[in-house]
């Protein structure tokens, strides 16, 4: 794991001209330790930092960690650091950066031009281990000697790409060892290791809010609902409508989609879901239903063909109202948008000589479309030794064009290091207006869905 890109020319001539500073300096009171010998100098130092998780990034394996201080830095965890994906957005991390740069004086040169390279080395956890991983990375820099400066104690570096830095030695002793067809090897390492460190309990309650920084979710889901619902279709003629109750009828799912994706930055985000259905059924000889105006004897019975195709879109904006590693409570306001379209083919059997003509069959289509507002909640609880499994809950309740649309789903997921596999039972009803074509519509069934995290 690294913590930082690789070190720019200038900041490793920087540090050329610290430890290659007199010795009347001193050490640095960060913590820095500087050697030095003749024709060698080195310095090291390292840092250790308190952040909390505020993304990961699985598919880069970035990590994005958040200081006290609200600013952020990233690292990048290597393929070796194997639990990964049992760090959480949340989580409280130490973060020991180790840095250390060696320089040696190549008298006459090494007959090599200026260049350089990298190395790296990894160590990993164990499995079942809390996550931790240590990643040491070495950039060895070159430069050729291009000029002395002996009345400004000045030295002139051309690094491998050309370019060139001029230096300040200040330690004589250092400087009267210089001369022009020299080389200064340069080898900077850095190290981080990450762990996760357990918050004190006071600290997880509420976590720290994270701002600046947009995560996203995207979650697909195979819906298998049934569908239960009332419809009111008009007649050609005469009057009345035609009602059927589609609960015992609709018997075949042609085709469902769903899909929902949610956005937050801190406190504050964003989410919705869009559901598609298309399901059909027949039934013959059935009296699941009424002709408005008309007196069906007991022994006509009808053969029914009903369809329904349509669509559920929400749309919400979220705030979080609670935020510990183990649950997340959002307060949802927004909208939901339905828009369907019943169909119905009938005929009637048996003796229909008192029935109108124009009702004793026909084909029909009608359609809705309602706004209702919303107000929600949605919750995630965590358990398990590494916090991988949860329960999501979800429930909305509101109003508008229809007399009243509520929902509510709860299940069990597994939350991987790319994102979760989860499965919940699914609860949808609208009751409709008295003069709507459509006086109640439910879909009620299970869901499974994948979620991807970035």
């Amino acid at each position: 794991m690294h913590a930082a890109p690789s070190i720019p020319c200038r900041l490793v001539a920087v540090l050329i001209a610290v430890v290659l500073a007199s010795p009347a300096i001193g050490q640095p009171s960060s913590g820095t330790v500087i050697e030095r010998g003749p024709g060698t100098a080195s310095a090291s130092r390292v840092v250790t930092a308190s952040a909390t998780v505020t993304a990961i990034d699985m598919t880069t394996r970035e990590v994005t960690l958040q200081r006290a201080s609200g600013s952020t830095f990233t690292v990048v965890a290597g393929p070796d650091v194997r639990n990964l994906p049992q760090i959480r957005v949340g989580d409280t991390v130490n973060v020991d950066f180790y840095e250390a740069l060696a320089i040696e004086l190549k008298k006459g040169g090494t007959g090599a031009p200026a260049s350089r390279s990298e190395t790296a080395t990894r160590s990993r956890a164990e499995p079942g281990e809390r996550p931790r991983g240590v990643a040491t990375r070495e950039t060895v820099i070159v430069a050729d000697v291009i000029a002395v400066n002996a009345a400004g104690q000045t030295v002139s570096l051309r690094g491998p790409g050309g370019r060139v830095v001029d230096l300040t030695v200040r330690d004589p002793e250092q400087f009267k060892r210089i001369a022009v067809g020299d080389q200064v090897e340069a080898s900077y390492t850095e190290a981080a290791a990450v762990s996760i460190t357990p918050a004190p309990a006071a600290a997880q309650s509420p976590a720290p809010w994270s701002t600046g920084t947009w995560r996203f979710a995207g979650t697909l889901y195979l819906y298998g609902p049934s569908v239960d619902g009332s419809f009111s279709f008009p007649k050609r003629s005469g009057n009345g409508n035609v009602v059927v109750d589609a609960g015992d009828v609709f018997d075949n799912l042609n085709g469902a989609f769903m899909g929902a994706f949610e956005a937050n930055n801190g406190r504050w985000g964003v989410f919705t879901d869009y559901m598609y259905l298309d399901i059909s059924g027949s039934k013959s000889a059935t009296r699941d239903f009424s002709i408005g105006g008309v007196n069906v004897p007991a022994s006509v019975t009808a053969d029914l063909d009903l369809g329904l195709k349509g669509s559920a879109w929400t749309i919400a904006g979220e705030w979080r109202l609670q935020s510990t590693r183990e649950s997340t409570v959002d307060v949802l306001l927004g909208a939901r948008y339905l828009d369907i379209k019943p169909r119905l083919s009938f005929g009637l059997n048996g003796n229909v000589a008192s029935i109108p003509a124009a009702s004793r069959g026909g084909s029909f289509e009608v359609k809705a479309s309602n706004w209702d507002a919303i107000i929600g909640l949605k919750a995630r609880y965590a358990f398990g030794d590494r916090l991988q499994w949860y329960v999501p809950l979800y429930a909305d309740v509101g109003g508008g064009d229809s007399k009243l649309t509520w929902q509510a789903a709860a299940g069990l997921g597994y939350a991987f290091g790319w994102g979760d596999i989860v499965g919940l039972w699914r609860y949808l009803r609208y009751d409709f207006k008295s003069d709507d074509v459509i006086q109640d519509l439910t879909f009620n069934g299970p869901m499974i869905g994948v979620t991807f995290r970035w």
